[in-house]
């Protein structure tokens, strides 16, 4: 009896070391397994550190990239500016000739008035020396068809002198006329060049 009692307690007590053998080894297996997943945790920081700095340099990127666009409008909206400016400036400049041009035609004009006014009066002055010529031609038919009465001389030589007095306003009217004309082209002259100045 003691020795199956003795054989069932060591058996018992085999068992036991059985079980407890395997206990350390089922903690020795955790171990390692929370070692893993230590491991797999510092590696999963790890990846989530790298991505996290993966963002940022991404935001940067975008941060820098939407800068550079913005230099870019800056530079376009100033290129567009700059080239917006040269096309005023030639139209300026456009309608300024265009008011030159206007000046030389109204300046043509009137010079093409004056010279057609200036040929009428010398017409006028044609035919005033025509119409003296004919009176000093009847004057001096009158003189000779009246030479033998002195008075009717007197009265002869009284007439040419009268004719000669029109024929010096006449003159003198001319002469006017002429300045006149002058003084009509030396203003569109002076016109002229103060316009180009301006």
């Amino acid at each position: 009896m003691l020795l199956v009692t003795a054989h069932t307690t060591a058996e018992m007590t085999c068992a036991t070391v059985e079980m407890m053998h395997a206990t350390t080894e089922t903690a020795h297996a955790t171990v390692e397994m929370m070692h893993a997943t230590t491991e797999t945790d510092r590696a999963t920081a790890e990846i989530t550190c790298a991505t996290t700095e993966t963002v940022h340099a991404t935001v940067e990127m975008m941060h820098a990239t939407t800068e550079t666009l913005r230099a870019t409008a800056e530079m376009t909206c100033a290129t567009t500016e700059t080239a917006h400016a040269p096309v005023g400036m030639t139209q300026a400049a456009t309608e300024i000739a265009h008011s030159y041009v206007e000046i030389a035609r109204a300046t043509v004009e009137m010079t093409r008035a004056t010279e057609e006014a200036a040929h009428a009066t010398a017409e006028m002055i044609r035919a005033t020396v025509e119409m003296m010529h004919a009176t000093t031609e009847t004057a001096c038919a009158t003189t000779e068809m009246t030479c033998p009465t002195p008075e009717t001389a007197h009265a002869a030589v009284e007439m040419m002198h009268a004719t000669t007095e029109t024929a010096r306003a006449t003159g003198e009217m001319t002469c006017a006329t002429t300045e006149t004309a002058h003084a009509t082209v030396e203003m569109m002259h002076a016109t002229g060049d103060s316009t180009y100045h301006c």
